[in-house]
């Protein structure tokens, strides 16, 4: 470190000494800087990725946009809970709820009683079921961690504001200021994802439609062994 510092004091005593001192300096600083802003490019575009490639987070979503597995929905409102269980076939469905049996195509919903009749539409939240609702709002977004398990599964954590969803969802223009809501992305050991989870508390509490939280679980399985599901109605 002498060595360096008298060999500058040297070179600073005569012109041609003080030139390359100059420019040494700013190649030095200019390095840095670059540096410095590629590391943190790095770092903050890592959530943005998302939104141009699931592959950005190494999990793959094609099996649920296939539209062919079963199914088990969990909803949480409040501590209440509805289950929903049943298997889907592009836009057919059968659902077991409430210890009843469902028909669905697209908007039309039967339940069998002494005979098959038409009936509401038993889904609560079921926008969150909706597969492209799903891509909708897993553009919209943003990463923040990861965690791998032992058994080679993998959790991957994203959030969202409200007014994000209100936005996508429900065509509303809100402007909460609010903790944002959780979306978690499971993943088999193939990275096949086989679990979504929607923490949705500041939602509902911010649109008022519970008193403590909401939670949703989307569990699938079976991918492509799902028949055709025929209209009860037709036999």
């Amino acid at each position: 470190m002498d060595k360096l510092i008298n060999t500058i004091k040297e070179m600073s005593k005569n012109p041609k000494g003080k030139a390359i001192l100059f420019f040494g300096f700013y190649i030095v600083f200019f390095a840095f800087v670059f540096l410095f802003i590629n590391l943190t490019d790095s770092t903050l575009t890592y959530g943005d990725d998302y939104e141009k490639s699931y592959s950005s987070y190494t999990f793959n979503l094609d099996k649920i946009f296939s539209n062919n597995y079963a199914f088990k929905y969990d909803v949480n409102l409040d501590n209440n809970i509805h289950s929903y269980i049943g298997a889907k076939k592009d836009e057919t469905e059968s659902i077991k709820f409430n210890n009843l049996d469902y028909y669905r195509n697209g908007s039309m919903f039967l339940v069998k009683g002494d005979t098959w009749t038409n009936t509401d539409n038993p889904y609560i939240f079921g926008e969150y079921f909706d597969t492209l609702n799903i891509k909708k709002i897993l553009e919209k977004s943003h990463f923040v961690s990861k965690t791998m398990f032992e058994n080679g599964t993998t959790a991957f954590n994203f959030v969202i504001s409200s007014n994000t969803l209100n936005s996508i969802l429900y065509g509303m223009n809100t402007d909460y200021d609010e903790v944002p809501n959780e979306v978690i992305i499971y993943t088999d050991v193939t990275r096949n994802v086989n679990k979504i989870t929607f923490n949705l508390d500041s939602l509902c509490r911010n649109n008022k439609i519970c008193n403590y939280g909401l939670k949703i679980n989307l569990e699938y399985s079976m991918f492509g062994e799902v028949e055709g599901i025929v209209n009860p109605m037709d036999n």
